[in-house]
């Protein structure tokens, strides 16, 4: 009796094994986009902030890749939405700003990731915290949109 439970369980792990020969890595999953950051805090009288774009996981799956981000403001009680221009301007510069509504069209991730530089405004005039929402909205085949796919930019009143 003992004998066949040894060989049920050396058949268990030869079948269990076996199963798991294939390689499962993380090249196994579409690459993720995300932001690095999921807020950043910024005096107006600072004189920059960064934040990136990558792409997590295998990057030679797709060279061709190409991500869709949106921005656009946050109106919230006792604070103002920013106003890209007026408030802050981000490197690289949208494709699009319609309305303060911002949109970058990115395709030439030369390595994993895109460097964002926020520049904020000094703004004299204001004395309310202003916010800003950007978006990871859609992204090529090949691609999924990771968890980080939001980041809100908040710029803090110093007058």
């Amino acid at each position: 009796m003992k004998k066949i439970y040894l060989l049920l369980d050396l058949l268990f792990v030869v079948i269990i094994s076996s199963s798991c020969s294939k390689e499962y890595g993380p090249y196994e999953y579409d690459p993720e986009v995300n932001f690095t950051e999921s807020k950043i805090l910024l005096k107006e009288t600072d004189k920059n902030g960064l934040f990136k774009v990558f792409i997590y996981n295998n990057m030679k799956k797709v060279l061709d890749a190409k991500v869709s981000i949106e921005g656009s403001p946050i109106v919230e009680t006792g604070s103002d939405s920013a106003v890209y221009g007026t408030d802050f301007i981000v490197s690289p510069a949208p494709s699009v700003n319609i309305d303060n509504k911002l949109l970058w069209e990115l395709s030439n991730f030369e390595k994993d990731s895109i460097l964002f530089t926020i520049i904020p405004i000094h703004n004299q005039l204001s004395s309310k915290i202003h916010k800003y929402q950007l978006a990871i909205k859609s992204v090529s085949k090949g691609l999924s949109i990771g968890g980080q796919s939001d980041l809100t930019l908040q710029f803090n009143n110093v007058d």
